[in-house]
């Protein structure tokens, strides 16, 4: 086989020296073959465009490298040919004897090599022929064949490590697209090891967009400047490789540029970078993205490390507490804690160094005189050995501002509401207090007719002043309430029995009952829990509702003169609920419980509101609905009494 790198002046012998019946190999001075003619292919099967530098004299038998190596030296002396005896390496693995001539050769670049010209002989066992010739070995001769055997072992080494590596190198004159690929560049690019080494076929391989990048270098090369430059290559597979070329000029040849380099697949490494770039990019993102809400919340971030007690802060944080991030800032910070919440935040250092989470409020005074409301709150890491806390303070200024603004606010306006109110205050009063007043005039002039008589019945008498008494108390109560209701005091909240008011109230409002005729029904279901109220406000609604179904019935109630209470427990409230059987609600339902609404000509339309304010002040309902025969029913609902 003709190598590329073969001169012109001798391309009309070579046919003939095809098929002359030998082994020709030519060789340059550092031993890189040149030429191999077929008879060389076919006894060692080892063609020149595949050998890999000098790794074709392993054909060699180890014993008699020595000796071609001492004609070699004569020959590039220029002391002209040797014979000699010695074995070579046939493709089957045996050894086999040849007569060789070793003679020096010019070759077209003008340097001296050297060339080997041997005949077929007869095969001989590389063991047999290692115990014949040991003996005739020299010290010299040893030496070298140590030397070899050591040349080769680094080669193979050399080999294994370009594998390892995924390297390959190269060798290549550009101008003349002459090159010579290691075993691991063929493997980089995937190219067959039967191909020829030409550049064109490592383009072959270059992504589309990395062509410009890869002939730009290539036209450098061919002008002699060196090369170290990445691309992309697509594997005939459809892999994606990142491949780094470097390329360094050696000499020159006839004017050319002769390069020496390798190339490194470096796929894993720049996929890894480029997933590490990508992350690197998402976290800077969202670092920035948590720097913007950190300042859009008014939150720091910290993290406090207890046994080296140092603290890293986000730059929320210094702005918070105005610090210099060149100083220690939790000195800084402590110094303008509010003197009266300084043992506070002393309470949440103290739980910090014993490796508790903390949390709390405090005030800082800052440097301008104004005050910060600070809301903080650190974590232990449960996988730090060091007592290393996370945590976070927000400035909550404007919160607590605008808390205070809003309490005033609702203060104000309940206040003002209660002001509207006034206006029906006194109606409410005269409404809530003529029940009791009336009862008291009762009474009194019971007890007077008692003691006109001429039998004195003192000890009636005595009963009437105590029901006097009774009413007076009530009234008084009633006052007190309304004003409570209206007026900004807090009610008194206890456990009350629906069950035992409604008797309660039952029981004043009989004579009202037996003098209109009306039956008064009480349905209460004992198993009920009390509820969370005003005993002496809830009356007066049931008073109200009470009296509300009196009229109703009183006014239209037919033959079925009835009025019946009951009560029942259902989902965490109870109700008590008044049906009568009167002339149902009529029309304006929707302003049952407005103030001064009314369907009767005797009454003011109180006594329906301010029920619905003593029930929605305990957080309860109150409601009205058709029956579906005849009449109405009135209920409310208030919660069960938690302690």
């Amino acid at each position: 086989m003709v190598h590329h790198r073969v001169g012109r002046s001798h391309i009309d012998y070579l046919g003939l020296i095809q098929i002359i019946p030998s082994l020709i190999v030519v060789a340059d001075r550092e031993d890189v073959i040149w030429f191999s003619n077929r008879g060389w292919d076919v006894f060692t099967g080892l063609k020149a465009s595949t050998i890999d530098g000098t790794s074709w004299i392993n054909a060699i038998h180890p014993l008699d490298i020595h000796k071609i190596g001492n004609a070699r030296a004569r020959a590039l002396a220029g002391d002209g040919g040797t014979d000699l005896a010695a074995r070579l390496q046939a493709r089957d693995g045996n050894f086999r004897n040849l007569h060789l001539h070793v003679a020096p050769f010019d070759l077209a670049s003008g340097d001296r090599g050297w060339c080997l010209i041997g005949m077929y002989g007869c095969p001989i066992k590389a063991a047999e022929t290692e115990l014949d010739l040991n003996s005739d070995m020299s010290a010299s001769e040893t030496k070298r064949h140590s030397e070899l055997a050591e040349l080769r072992r680094i080669t193979a080494q050399f080999r294994e490590g370009q594998r390892l590596s995924s390297t390959g190198s190269f060798t290549s004159d550009l101008q003349r697209d002459e090159n010579r690929w290691s075993e691991e560049f063929y493997r980089i690019f995937e190219i067959d090891a039967d191909a020829p080494p030409t550049v064109e076929r490592v383009r072959e391989r270059v992504h589309p967009d990395d062509l410009a990048l890869f002939d730009s270098e290539m036209e450098r090369g061919r002008t002699g400047h060196n090369g170290d430059f990445e691309f992309r290559v697509i594997t005939p597979k459809g892999g994606l490789r990142y491949i780094r070329g470097i390329a360094r000029m050696i000499y020159h040849l006839d004017g050319r540029p002769i390069f020496m380099g390798i190339v490194q697949d470096v796929t894993e490494s720049r996929l890894s970078e480029i997933a590490l770039r990508k992350r690197e990019g998402e976290l800077r993102q969202a670092n920035y993205h948590l720097t913007i809400a950190q300042g859009l919340s008014k939150t720091g971030i910290f993290i406090w490390n207890l046994s080296s007690d140092e603290s890293r802060w986000s730059d929320e944080m210094y702005r918070i507490f105005d610090a210099n991030p060149s100083s220690t800032p939790w000195t800084e910070a402590l110094e303008l804690v509010h003197p009266m919440d300084r043992p506070s935040v002393d309470g949440l250092i103290s739980r910090a160094r014993s490796g508790e989470d903390f949390e709390g409020e405090f005030r800082l005074i800052m440097r301008d005189g104004t005050t910060k409301n600070i809301k903080m709150v650190g974590r232990l890491l449960a996988d730090e050995a060091e007592r290393t806390f996370v945590g976070a303070a927000q400035d909550i200024t404007e919160v607590r501002q605008q808390e205070e603004a809003l309490n005033r606010i609702r203060a104000d306006l309940a206040h003002v509401a209660r002001v509207s109110a006034l206006g029906t205050l006194s109606a409410s009063i005269a409404h809530e207090v003529s029940q009791p007043l009336a009862g008291i005039l009762n009474n009194a002039n019971a007890c007077l007719r008692m003691l006109s008589a001429d039998s004195p019945n003192l000890e009636k008498a005595l009963e009437t002043v105590r029901r006097s008494l009774r009413d007076a108390t009530r009234a008084t109560e009633v006052v007190r309430r309304l004003r409570v209701l209206f007026m900004r005091e807090a009610l008194t909240v206890e456990a009350v029995d629906l069950n035992e008011a409604a008797r309660e109230v039952g029981a004043i409002l009989r004579g009202e009952f037996w003098r209109g005729l009306v039956l008064l029904d009480l349905r209460l279901d004992e198993t009920i829990p009390k509820v969370r109220g005003d005993r002496i406000q809830l009356q007066q609604v049931i008073l109200n509702l009470f009296l509300n179904a009196l009229d109703a019935v009183s006014s239209g109630g037919g033959d079925e003169r009835r009025v019946r209470a009951e009560t029942k427990f259902n989902g965490g409230c109870v109700t008590l609920s008044v049906s009568d059987t009167g002339t149902g609600l009529g029309p304006d339902t929707e302003k049952l419980f407005d103030a001064f609404h009314t369907t009767k000509d005797n009454r003011m339309g109180i006594g329906l509101s301010v029920s619905r304010a003593i029930v929605e002040s305990l957080d309860g309902e109150i409601g009205a609905k058709q029956n579906e025969h005849r009449g109405a029913t009135f209920y409310f609902s208030i919660p069960r009494y938690a302690n």
